[in-house]
């Protein structure tokens, strides 16, 4: 992981050196600004492909540099078995009024739902992980 931010940073800062010297108007150094920002988008990738193969979360340091993993999930629920369950315990009406159904599942309502409700219907309802989400420094961006 160090290597990578190592390299990050030193893209980073070549890049910034080279936009100083854009006034002369070189082809060479236009050529090689363009294949640093080409390096960099990868090198950022790179590194936010690390960073969430790491398994790490929070705020991670590699040496002088922060940054900030963010682990989510979502809750899913399985819509044909809750409805046929529903419908056995004659809750559909009750799962329409308090938001959880509206001709599909909408999870974040069910801590909205009443106790026996939510007890009945808990098991319909899956926390799955989504994307973990990786933030640049700014300065590396």
């Amino acid at each position: 992981m160090r290597e990578e931010v190592n390299a990050l940073q030193k893209c980073a800062a070549d890049i910034a050196a080279i936009e100083e010297l854009f006034g002369e108007e070189s082809p060479e150094l236009w050529a090689r600004y363009l294949q640093l920002k080409d390096d960099h988008k990868r090198l950022v990738s790179d590194v936010q492909h690390v960073l969430r193969e790491s398994g790490r979360s929070g705020k991670v340091v590699v040496g002088e540099v922060t940054f900030t993993v963010v682990r989510t999930s979502k809750r899913k629920a399985r819509l044909a078995s809750l409805l046929a369950a529903a419908k056995e315990e004659g809750d559909i009406e009750a799962l329409i009024e308090h938001g959880l159904l509206s001709y599909s599942a909408d999870p974040k309502q069910f801590d909205r739902l009443p106790e026996y409700l939510r007890e009945r219907y808990s098991d319909f309802l899956n926390t799955v992980p989504s994307t973990t989400r990786v933030s640049i420094p700014r300065h590396l961006k």
